[in-house]
Parts: structure tokens; sequence; C-alpha cells
């Protein structure tokens, strides 16, 4: 048997049960992706292969099962001369530059690899770095001389960077830990929600209205009322203010609400030349704002719909509304109260001063 509280609670399945699906998506892309390094992994938690002038002269970059992260010993080392130089610029125009390179030729037996060294230091005999592909720049400056083509049958087409390998490791697995625990933790408490929906925020503060069943039957009503309103996502009732999306599900009282103004922001580029305007109107409750974008005449009307139903919050924006609400909450939300049995006093036909 159902109850009429059973749509609500459905819509908190609903969206409980979508930010699961959210959840495993980014957990079953971070493990794709972490799959997909795992060539990389390997060598970062096993570190450099040790490796002679014959084995490197076999490796191929391009080899995802062969090593990358390898260590050698030189028998000398001979600076080419060759520099990167990386230039810095702001709005197109140079402000300095540096040299984030430097490029030494590593004599091993009768062969020699080209070894770019980051720092301002030369590199000792004992080397570490990453095995990659000969860049044609770097190769046609390394053997532009005459002389130095007839030592070019004796490099291997090999770079060895010896840049830090595992940074790149430690930001993946630190990114990849970040979005686990975020995703972990968002997709557990979005299943907790879709096993027992009644601990959904949205359920639990309707739930402190009054009994669930006749909140939604009221709100059921209302939805179908012709002077129902849709503003910036959200669904304008006589008495409540609805959000369903795909993750989403929010619901408030307006009864509870203490001040409601419209905004209006203008917008300019570079500070100067007016770009038009954005219009949205700003509900405050005691512990919640929510701004509800839209066009200037659904503004209008959302603001009278508020003022017609709840006509004894405060309406409009001033500086001594803003005070209030920044500094002295309860004292507002004391004297919307006020001004609310005041209303109802009158409503009821009851004298000014009888309903104390």
């Amino acid at each position: 048997m159902t109850t009429s509280s059973s749509w609500l609670l459905a819509e908190a399945r609903r969206t409980s049960r979508n930010r699961c699906i959210v959840a495993a998506l980014v957990l079953a892309c971070v493990a794709g992706w972490l799959g997909a390094q795992a060539p990389y992994l390997r060598e970062f938690f096993r570190g450099p292969t040790t490796v002679t002038a014959q084995h490197l002269d076999t490796l191929s970059p391009t080899n995802a099962k062969a090593p990358h992260w390898v260590r050698l010993r030189a028998e000398e080392m001979l600076d080419t001369g060759i520099e990167e130089i990386t230039v810095r610029k702001k709005r197109g125009v140079e402000t300095g530059r540096s040299v984030s390179g430097h490029y030494f030729a590593a004599r091993l037996g009768e062969q020699f690899v080209l070894v770019k060294a980051h720092g301002d230091s030369a590199p000792g005999k004992e080397l570490v770095g990453e095995v990659r592909a000969l860049p044609t720049d770097v190769a046609q400056r390394l053997f532009a001389h005459p002389n130095a083509q007839k030592l070019r049958p004796h490099f291997m087409p090999l770079l060895l960077d010896l840049h830090d390998f595992r940074t790149k490791g430690w930001w993946m697995l630190g990114l990849a830990g970040v979005l686990v625990l975020a995703a972990g933790g968002w997709g557990l408490v979005a299943l907790g929600r879709m096993q027992n929906p009644q601990i959904h925020p949205t359920i639990a503060r309707a739930s402190q209205w009054g009994r669930l069943h006749a909140v939604t039957r009221i709100l059921d009503q209302e939805l179908r009322a012709p002077d129902t309103q849709k503003i910036g996502g959200w669904t304008l009732t006589a008495n409540h203010l609805l959000r369903k999306q795909w993750l989403n599900l929010d619901l408030y009282n307006l009864n509870e609400l203490l001040w409601a103004h419209p905004q209006v922001t203008k917008k300019k580029l570079y500070y100067v030349i007016p770009a038009g305007e954005t219009h949205a109107l700003v509900l405050k409750w005691r512990d919640a704002s929510i701004t509800l974008q839209g066009k200037e005449d659904a503004v209008a009307t959302a603001f009278a719909h508020i003022a017609t139903h709840q006509p004894w919050i405060l309406l409009g924006w001033n500086e001594g509304y803003e005070k209030l609400y920044g500094r002295q909450r309860m004292q507002m939300a004391r004297d919307v109260q006020k001004n609310r049995q005041r209303w109802q006093a009158a409503q009821a036909g009851v004298p000014a001063g009888a309903s104390a």
C-alpha cells in the first residue's frame, strides 16, 4: 500500500541512486586511468633498471614493455655546448629567459648516448634517467658541424633525460587518491540515503513541518495550482520552493522565509563598457539563502507571488535589512514571526492587541 508521501521518498531515492551511479563512474574512470598507466606505475614502484651499453642500445621508447627508467654508468661525460632556453613572456613581450636543459654526450665504450641534464651542475658518471627518442632538432644541432658527422654512427638514437621520473607519479597518485576519497565518500553518503531516504536532508527538513504524508499531499496540491511558477530551475508554489534535478532534490518552506528582494547585476566589459544586466530573486531563510536567476518579468512575477502569499516577511532591499540579516538574524526572525502573528490575527478578525 502506497502513501501520499511515497513520491517524495521516491524522488529522494532517485537522486541518491543517481549520485551512486556518478560516484561509481568516477571510480571506474580512475581505475581505467591508472590501468592505462600500469607500465609507468610498475617502474615508479620498482625503481630504475640497471642496464649496460649493449642493453641500452636495444631499448625502444615506444615499447611499453621495455624499461624506460634506467640506471647506467658512463665512462666519460662530454659537454656538447647545446642548451635548451626557456623564454618567459607576458602579453607577448619577453620578460626573461633561463637555461632549462643542458646536453652532454655520455661515452659508453665505443658508443655515445645524448644526456639531457637539468639545473646548473654537470651530471656525474652515475646516470639515472628516462629513455626517450632523440629529438630531431637537437640531433640537427649536435651533428651540424662536419667533424661531428663522423661520430653520428656511434650515437645511439636515444636521449637519456635526467629529470625526476617519479614527479609525474606523485601527482598522478595524489589526484587519484583525492578522486577516490571524494567519490567514495560521496557515494557512501548517497548509498545510505538511497537505502533510508528518511535521512535525506530534504526529507528530514520536510518532516519538521508536520507529518510527511500531510506535507507531501499539500505540496502535491500546490504543484497542480494555476499560479505555480518555474524560475531558475526551481518551482515556486504558494508555500514551497521545490527543485527536482537529476542529482538534486531540494524543498524549502516559504512560510519560514525571512526576506526576499530582487537583484539586478549590471555587467561591464573592461569595467567600463555596459554589457547588459542579469536579474534574480534572492530568498533568505534563517539558515539558507537561494538566488533564483531569471528574466526581468519572471523575477517580478515571482516577487509579487511571494509578496501575496507571504506578506509578513521583509520585502525589497535596503541596507538596514542587510545589516540585520548579517548581524542579528535571530532578531530578524522574531520580528518576522511577530509580523506573521499580526497578519494572521487581522485575517481572523481578531482586534489588535487581543492576539497577545
